[in-house]
Formats: C-alpha cells, structure tokens, sequence
C-alpha cells in the first residue's frame, strides 16, 4: 500500500477510486493525516474493522476492495502476491459454514472432471494441469480419474499438433486456470520437448509444481531439486502421498495471476470475459511465445549430459549480452537527403523511432530484434493499463487472397480481435508486423499496398515492420533499420563470450584462418605499443592513420597493409558465413558438439547442425569411436520428408501466379508428405513450427532442405539447370537463386 499512499492527493485518490461507486461508507471514516507508514497502518486496521461492503449479489471485504485497485496499478509480481491476499481477506464476508472436526465427507466430485482448451470458458473451473508425454496417456488418464475421486478437476492438453497458436492457448490457459502443476516423471516425458516448456511455464508462473515419478528414468535436471511422488514402485501408497501433498480441490478460484481478473476470483456466477482479461490472456500468449524462444532451450539437454554438451544447448537462447549487433538508421527523406548513424541499443531506438521497417537478410535477426521490443512493450504494458499492447503479427500467415489485412489481424489476436479498433482509437496498440517478404508472391504488390492504406490511415500509431532487405519493394514513408552484418571484432566477442576465453579464441581463429592469425600477430608486434587501438585498426579501419605504415618497400608505403585489406574484406568460407548471426550461432554450437571440429562449408554446416537437433530428439546417435552419425529409419524417413516439403515449398514459391506463401503451406497439404508422426518429430526438433498452417522455423533451413531434394534430383539425373532458368529467359529472376 505504502508506494500509493505518499501524500494526501494520492490518499484521496486511491480511497475515492475503490470506494466512490461500489460503498462509499469508509470514505467518511478514514483520517487521511499522517505519515505514509502511519496512515498505512491505521488504513488497514480501519478497513478491517469495517468489513465488508454493501453490495448487491457480491461478498466483498472493504480491504480486499482496496487491493484490487492496487492490482491493477502495480506489476505482474506484485500482483501474484495481492492476489494470495484477496481471497484470505475476503473469505472474512463468508458465512461459517466448517463442519464439526468429528464429521468427515468424502469429496464431491467436480462437475466437469477434465477441461481443455475446448471447454468453454464459462464452464471452466480451477483445475490441476497434467503435463505429460503422449506415450505415457494410460498412466495419466488413470492418474486423472483418481484425482477426480478426490475432488480436483484435471486440464491436459489435447492439441494433437504442438508448437501452433491452438497449442499456446492450451498450455496458457491451463496454466493460468491451475492452482497446481502435476508433470509425470518418465524416459519418454524425458525427451520430450512440450513436457519441458510445459514444465519452464509453470515455474515461471511461479504455480506449485509436483513431479511424479510414472516409470523408472534418471530424474531431468529441472526436476532433482524437487520432491518427487513415486507412483511407479507402489501407485497407492503414491497416490496417497500425492492427494496429501496438493492444495484441497477448489470450486471457484482463490487465486489469479496476470491473465485473470479479479471477477474470476471473487463469484461464483458464470465467468464473463472482460476487455482487460482479453487483453492480460493475449499478451500472456505471447509471453509464453516469446518465453519459448529466450528460455526452454537453457534445459534442452539430459540430465546426465557431460558439462561440454551441457553449454551448447544454451547457445541458442539469444541472450542478448552474448552477441552484439549494429544497426544503421536512415530517416526517411527525399533521396540525397538521408543521413545514416549506427547505434547498438535496438530497443530504446526502436521505441524512439516509432515508425520504421528493419531490413536484413535472413538470419541477421529481425525476427529476434522484434520479440526483444515486444518484450518492452509487454513489461511496460503489464503495470500501466494505458500503455500501448504489443500486436506481434506473423504477415506469413496472411495466404488468403482476399482477406484485409485489418480481419487478419483481428483473427491473429483471437478474442481480442473484437475490440482492435478500440485499441487503435485509444492508441492502445504497438503494430509488429514480422516478414513483409515472406507474404505470397502473387500477392505482394496488393497486400503491400494495404500495409501502407493500414498505417496512413493511423498516423499516431506506433508500426514496426520487418522485411528482407531485397525485398523491400514499396515505399511506407517509414525510416529504415538495416541489421549490418557483423564484423571481425563482434564475431570474437560472441565467440569469446560463449565459449569462453581458451575455446573462443580457438573458435574465431578456426573461422579467420592460419593466414589472419600470423598476420594478427606480426601487426601486434609492431603497434601495440604505439596504439591503443591496434586491434580496432587491423581489423576494421579503412586506412592507417596518417604516418603509420605497415610495410614499406621501395614499391609501396603500406605493401603488408594493402595485401591485409584486400584478404579482410574479401572473406571467404566459413568466415564470411560467421557475419550472420543465426549462422555464427550453429558455427559454435557445432563446435562444441564436434569437440573443436568445423564443417568444410555451408552444406555440412547445416547437416551437422539438423543432425544435432536429431540426436536431442532421441532419432539419432553418434558413434563414440567414429564420431559418426548414426540415423535411426524414422530420422531417414524424417529426412526425404523434410526435404520434399521444402522443395514443394520452393516451387509454390516459384510460380509467381500461385497463391502460396513463402514459407507457409496448410496443414492437410503437408499431411500428404509428413505422416502425423514425422510432423510431430519435426515440430519437436524444432525444425517446423505447425499449426493451422505449416512452416520451417528458419528460412535459412528451408533454402538448406530444398537443396538437398535439388541435390538428390540432380544427381538422379531428374532436375536439370534448364528446368529452372529457361534459355530463352535465363536473365530473370526465378526465386530460386538462393
């Protein structure tokens, strides 16, 4: 209470907002003098002897009233914290209806015993989430129907294809709606990617998590601190423990958190959803999104993997602090008017700027710059009810020829869609819209069209679009944002920050080469007690400072220095690929997992990294003595799929009257290629993301499985040079030039 309490005005505010139209009785009888810790105490014991409210059809505690306005001014943690209060404050207006100690009652059973996404929200009620592995379904329903015998209704996930936005709904959902977390504990629950993000929510949830042990296996790292239930050795005497051990059944929930309201808490009439609870859900949603990418691979790995393999999993977390990328910022103008400055801090630029498209080929990292500014925009959103809403739109998404872009984005945002005008009105909205390229091709020139009409027609609104330089074809007016390629100095960074100083160093000079590392050395020798900055010199001025000379013969001042610039700004091999950082990321982690072996280029670059992702999932394994690949036939068959669907993928692609996106086909058209259980394995790899619509998680994977299928036609004599650039018209572009 105190921070809100500061001075008289504050007081008066505060106490006129929770009372004025709900009771305004108390408002009479509190003296606002006093200092703040003072009035504080004398706050609470006056509302507490006050009790409750007059309210028709609602029982309601004058103190738990002043907390709700609280709640919705301070942020998420404080908000779990006053929600813990509410319920034990307002139970003070129940009626005293505890039995005598001697008389007992079995349970009833609740009303609706299993709950999904699928129940409707009016009839759902507070349950206890079950995560577990799909092979593990027997032992979870009977767990369940126990659970139901002793009161406590049970949400699972029923989504059949994971990582889609039916699945996020699911787990968010669910989670929010659980006053417990129940994971069952096995081999398969193990190695299974959805039991594990599944798990990370929770926690960050900060829900009460109770692992149970359904199958002999060594207990997941993230589980070993915990106490876990045996129900695989003897499952009665686990039950036992485990319906001991959980919070008593509720009927109607005693606790929220940010993606509840305050209605939800407090009656017991049917839930009607609320503006402010739509809004709270979907930027929970896309949290959990966002918390997927920053945070679930951290705990991708087994439990018994050796400290080495244990650090490459967490390479691709994208902290931020590991590598760190320029932007060059050109306002928009009238050509010959523009002025481009650099600048590291993309988020506090971003916010600043407010209208602009960042460019960048794949891979720099315009997906990752947009979720870190939509992670802003969350925080801040999250303690000011008046501050705009991050909406994080996937234009790849948006395949149907004749729907508006202002209906798509409606869809995107689910229950929410309803009130999008509202928020723009209000200028409650911060537009994020990812891959302006990655729209279909016969669709670009219309489409486009509408994203510039959408944004003319909200000159006030905030508008971050993301774009692949190349295809950046219409003009919005906006500032531009390009993601510059890295150079020398932040390649050793990350490798150094990564890996640490022995095996980062090892890595950079792996990638510059023997020819660098000599000359490195010889300009050292010769600077570095003259210069500071030698460093920064050698690898990335333009020219030595006036009087410096590196080299001088009789037929050039700076011979040593030229012959060094002409190999350092013409990089070759693996070099050149480490300036992008989606590729700099695999280089290391394939470092590590090759135990300080590199890939000779690009095409054992990214086989080394998939067959990485295939031994995580269980599919594949590495021979200890030839360090060899070992596929399982499902892998294989993984494989010839994923390539086939790139290819088809490339080929819609292609034709530039088709319809299909760039990325992007429909679920019953990739059935044809991926059997239920290939497509599980390959959204679970990480390779797919899936949903309504199927998609590769990189496009720079995509482009890597199209080859292969090229590769494999090629030599098979079945795909010729000719049946893509035709002769008569070899010239023009055929977006197959990847």
């Amino acid at each position: 209470i105190l921070p809100y309490v500061r001075d008289k005005d504050d007081r008066e505010a505060l106490l006129i907002e929770t009372f004025y139209f709900r009771d305004p009785r108390p408002l009479n009888e509190i003296n606002l003098d006093g200092n703040p810790e003072a009035f504080t105490i004398r706050l609470i014991a006056g509302l507490h002897t006050f009790g409750c409210l007059a309210l028709e059809g609602e029982r309601l505690h004058a103190l738990a009233a002043l907390l709700l306005t609280i709640h919705g001014r301070c942020g998420e943690d404080k908000q779990r914290e006053l929600m813990a209060h509410i319920p034990v404050i307002n139970a003070l207006c129940q009626p005293d209806t505890r039995k005598p100690e001697t008389v007992t009652e079995p349970p009833a059973p609740p009303a609706n015993p299993v709950q999904s996404v699928k129940t409707p929200v009016v009839e759902r009620t507070p349950t206890v989430f079950i995560s577990y592995s799909h092979v593990d379904k027997a032992i979870a329903e009977k767990l369940i129907a126990d659970l139901g015998k002793s009161g406590h209704a049970c949400w699972i996930d029923k989504v059949e294809i994971k990582g889609g936005d039916e699945w996020i709904q699911s787990i968010t959902d669910g989670i929010n709606n659980s006053y417990a977390f129940i994971s069952l504990v096995s081999d398969n629950a193990n190695r299974s990617t959805w039991v594990r993000r599944e798990f990370l929510w929770a926690e960050h949830k900060k829900k009460p998590i109770y692992p149970v042990l359904v199958a002999p296996c060594d207990l997941p790292i993230y589980v070993m601190e915990r106490q876990v239930t045996d129900v695989q050795s003897d499952y009665a005497a686990g039950l036992q423990a485990l319906l001991a051990a959980l919070p008593a059944p509720r009927i109607v929930a005693s606790e929220v958190d940010d993606a509840r309201t305050v209605r939800s808490v407090l009656a017991t009439e049917a839930h009607t959803v609320n503006r402010l609870e739509l809004e709270l859900a979907y930027m929970d949603r896309l949290r959990f999104e966002e918390f997927q990418i920053d945070k679930y691979v951290a705990l991708s790995g087994d439990a018994h993997l050796a400290p080495k393999a244990r650090r490459t999993v967490e390479l691709f977390a994208l902290h931020p602090d590991l590598m760190r990328q320029e932007f060059a910022h050109t306002p928009w103008a009238r050509e010959g008017e523009r002025e481009t400055r650099h600048f590291e801090d993309a988020v506090s630029e971003l916010l600043a700027i407010r209208r602009v498209v960042v460019l960048g080929e794949p891979g720099a990292g315009k997906t990752t710059t947009l979720w870190r500014l939509a992670r802003a925009l969350y925080d801040v959103a999250q303690q000011d009810s008046a501050a705009p809403i991050p909406l994080l739109i996937k234009l790849g998404k948006w395949t149907e020829e004749a729907q508006p872009l202002s209906a798509f984005i409606a869809v995107e945002l689910g229950g929410l869609g309803e009130h999008l005008d509202t928020l723009l009105n209000e200028q409650r909205a911060a537009l994020l819209l990812d891959g302006l390229n990655e729209i279909p091709a016969a669709q670009h020139k219309r489409k486009f069209e509408q994203v510039a009409a959408f944004i003319r027609q909200h000159p006030d609104l905030m508008a971050v679009i993301t774009c692949r330089k190349q295809d950046y074809t219409v003009d919005l007016r906006f500032d531009q944002v390009e993601i510059t390629p890295l150079d020398s100095l932040r390649i050793r960074e990350f490798a150094l920050r990564s890996l640490g100083d022995e095996d980062g160093q090892r890595l950079f000079w792996k990638l510059a080469g023997e020819s660098a590392r000599r000359q490195e050395a010889t300009f050292r020798e010769q600077f570095a007690a003259q210069r500071a900055d030698w460093v920064r010199l050698f690898w990335l001025a333009d020219a030595l400072p006036h009087g410096m000379q590196w080299g001088k013969s009789r037929w050039s001042k700076n011979g040593l220095w030229e012959s060094w610039r002409r190999e350092r700004d013409n990089p070759s091999g693996l070099m050149l690929l480490a300036r992008n950082p989606y590729m700099l990321r695999m280089l290391a982690e394939v470092y590590v997992d090759r135990d300080g072996d590199l890939p000779p280029n690009r095409g054992d670059l990214f086989r080394s990294f998939v067959e990485r992702l295939l031994i995580r999932e269980g599919i594949a394994q590495r021979d200890e003595h030839t360090r060899q690949v070992i596929l399982s036939m499902e892998a294989a068959q993984l494989l010839d799929a994923l390539a086939q669907l790139a290819y088809t993928m490339q080929i819609h692609r292609a034709a530039r009257e088709a319809g299909n996106a760039l990325t992007v086909l429909p679920l019953d058209k990739v059935k044809v290629l991926l059997t239920d259980r290939l497509l599980y394995l390959a959204v679970s790899t990480s390779i797919l993301t899936s949903g309504e619509e199927v998609r590769f998680s990189h496009q720079l994977l995509q482009e890597y499985f199209a080859a292969r299928y090229m590769d494999t036609e090629i030599k098979a004599g079945r795909l010729k040079a000719t049946d893509i650039w035709k002769p008569d018209t070899w010239w023009e572009r055929t977006n197959w030039e990847e």
